[in-house]
């Protein structure tokens, strides 16, 4: 059962994405996006590793839900168990491209921002993917990162309340990122991971 659960989500797909997006991040890791349609405030950048992390997140919402929903509906805790590490799986590896892209950075420049703003986002993707379905949530959360860019850049200060940094910063918000990934775990554990197309499939055959 715990084999068939398993075959349901397209890891390799996943691991596919990542290994492409990774060497993307490689060639890439010391360059940004410029956000600059101001001048009462200092542009803001956003590095090509922490966009590749949000795509890799919404891509990771996608491929890694449960296909065959029939079977995750009746694996009770197995289901539960590999819903909850799909989901960590979602959150953090999307981070190891922030990593890679560091190798590109001079010693001295501060990354672990981008770590962290990289875990906001991907347990933003994967929260909201049970309720929206993995498509809205990825795309969401893409339209959510760059409005949030451009405000970081029109109004810093009111970006400044938000649990992510604006670049430069070597601001992280580590508290912020223990609690989304314990309470996305949380979520994937009780609903499967399931869509809301397929949990109301399910509902209507009970």
């Amino acid at each position: 059962m715990t084999r068939v659960v398993w075959s349901s989500r397209s890891a390799w797909s996943f691991l596919a994405a990542m290994l492409l997006l990774g060497v993307v991040c490689y060639l890439l890791g010391n360059r940004a996006i410029i956000i600059d349609l101001t001048t009462n405030h200092p542009r803001n950048r956003l590095p090509y590793p922490e966009l590749c992390a949000v795509v890799s997140a919404a891509i990771g919402a996608a491929v890694l839900r449960p296909r065959f929903w029939e079977w995750d509906r009746v694996g009770t805790v197995r289901s539960r168990l590999v819903a909850g590490i799909c989901a960590v799986v979602g959150v953090t590896f999307p981070a190891l491209l922030v990593v890679v892209g560091s190798l590109q950075l001079p010693h001295e420049t501060p990354w672990a921002w981008v770590v962290s703003n990289a875990m906001v986002y991907s347990s933003a993707a994967f929260g909201l993917a049970p309720f929206l379905g993995p498509g809205a949530a990825g795309g969401m959360t893409l339209l959510v990162y760059f409005a949030v860019a451009i405000l970081n850049n029109l109004e810093p200060e009111i970006g400044s309340l938000l649990p992510v940094a604006a670049n430069p910063s070597d601001e992280t918000h580590w508290a912020v990122v223990v609690v989304m990934v314990s309470v996305v775990v949380t979520i994937h554990a009780i609903t499967h991971g399931a869509t809301p197309w397929s949990r109301r499939i399910r509902a209507s055959d009970t």
